[in-house]
């Protein structure tokens, strides 16, 4: 609602132009009442595949599914909020690890605001509806219900489903091109020489299809001592975002375990924002190195044997 009294002094407020609007205006003390946009923000929980969705026990989208989100309150960072919301809706505590987009929204029910929407995994607490909930489901990407509450939960959702339709295998020989072409993409946005890459006895690579069109990769080499260093990896920019890096750390590791290695290792620059990716998934530091190019840090993440392997 418009603000009908000055907040400051009490005194009845006027509408008068104030820029390139129509404001309103305190006449006794010069106040400017301005009306900003909100800010809400949630999480995108992916757990195994899997999404945790609300349906909304209150207005706007009674009865229909969404993301679980909200309103920040006066003193939280986005990320606190969202993490705050999430426990509030659904009992699952998450930790965030990484943004995944800014959507505008606003209609003749809710003020105009920006949702902030970060990518989350699930470190405690099991899904139970709790406020705003009627109900809480975890989704697979050809389970998804149909009455979406908000148009930017729907293409949050929708983007979540296609990247889940990605697949990951090790790299082929037919694979290798895509690769070459990914790693030049790479060096150029950082600023080098192409790197040529080809398949060799001590190199392995995971791959990322999309249909038949390699998005992504990460490339292995056997180290000393059953260790495997992750030398590279790299997601094609239309496609980050959307957890695709997650899961080829996932796949690298999983490639690891089966070649038998112990240890997956790798190195990131401490300015690096994939820091959060490789941390998220797992990795420790477990060293660092200062030279001219920056401080580095040494990730390690041991690889523990399957279910399967272990009754062998």
């Amino acid at each position: 609602m418009p603000a009908r009294y000055c907040l400051r002094c009490g005194t009845a407020m006027k509408q008068q132009p104030v820029g390139d609007r129509i404001r309103p205006v305190c006449p006794a003390c010069g106040y400017i009442h301005y009306v900003n946009p909100i800010v809400a923000a949630g999480t995108l929980v992916d757990d195994e595949g899997r999404l945790l969705l609300v349906r909304r026990g209150v207005e706007p989208g009674r009865g229909q599914w969404g993301l679980p989100a909200g309103f920040g309150e006066e003193g939280e960072s986005p990320e606190e909020t969202a993490i705050r919301e999430t426990r509030e809706e659904t009992g699952v505590e998450v930790a965030i690890d990484e943004l995944l987009g800014v959507y505008g929204f606003g209609d003749q029910f809710v003020p105009s605001g920006v949702l902030i929407l970060f990518a989350a995994h699930r470190i405690a607490g099991k899904p139970i509806a709790g406020d705003d909930a009627e109900k809480v489901g975890l989704f697979g990407p050809h389970e998804l219900p149909t009455q979406i509450a908000f148009r930017n939960h729907r293409e949050a959702i929708a983007q979540w489903a296609r990247a889940r339709a990605i697949q990951y295998a090790p790299a082929s020989s037919e694979d290798w091109p895509a690769i070459q072409r990914m790693a030049s993409e790479w060096q150029a946005l950082n600023g080098g020489a192409p790197a040529i890459l080809t398949p060799q006895a001590d190199q392995r690579a995971v791959v990322a299809r999309n249909g038949g069109q390699g998005v992504g990769f990460a490339l292995l080499r056997p180290a000393a001592e059953g260790a495997t260093t992750l030398t590279a990896i790299y997601v094609a920019p239309a496609y980050r975002r959307w957890g695709i890096g997650t899961h080829l750390l996932e796949a690298a590791l999983e490639h690891a375990r089966v070649q038998g290695a112990t240890m997956l290792r790798t190195r990131v620059a401490a300015n690096n924002p994939a820091l959060t990716l490789f941390l998220g998934a797992g990795y420790a530091v477990c060293g660092f190195l200062d030279d001219e190019a920056g401080t580095w840090l040494y990730l390690c993440q041991t690889v523990t044997l399957s279910d399967t392997n272990a009754s062998n």
